[in-house]
């Protein structure tokens, strides 16, 4: 497996704290090898972009184990008021990068 130099430098980003050990640092590349593997074939798309957030949860995943199943509940779980039936993303989301919400204000 040959990382790019993007995925290098996410991966030395990640490092201590969050992936402390050399096992741990052993384990995320061998699990982000084998998806990267798996996304080839599957998709036949081979860039960075479509990786990296697959990297950065499974820096998180190995990091932290024990937090696994909270950290996934919640990333699939909808934002605090924000239901099925709502009429539009914006309901959920107001704050997104085309639309960053209200500047604040300096004091004058």
């Amino acid at each position: 497996m040959t990382l790019s130099d993007t995925e290098i430098a996410v991966m030395s980003w990640l490092g201590p704290p969050l992936i402390p050990t050399p096992r741990s640092v052993k384990r995320l590349t061998n699990s982000y090898g084998l998806f990267s593997a798996i996304q080839r074939i599957h998709t036949g798309v081979n860039t960075d972009d479509t990786r990296l957030p697959a990297m950065v949860l499974l820096a998180a995943l190995t990091g932290f184990p024990h937090l696994g199943p909270a950290l996934l509940t919640g990333l699939h779980a909808p934002p605090a008021g924000c239901t099925a039936g709502a009429p539009s993303a914006r309901a959920c989301f107001p704050s997104t990068p085309t639309d960053p919400g209200p500047t604040p204000q300096t004091p004058t």
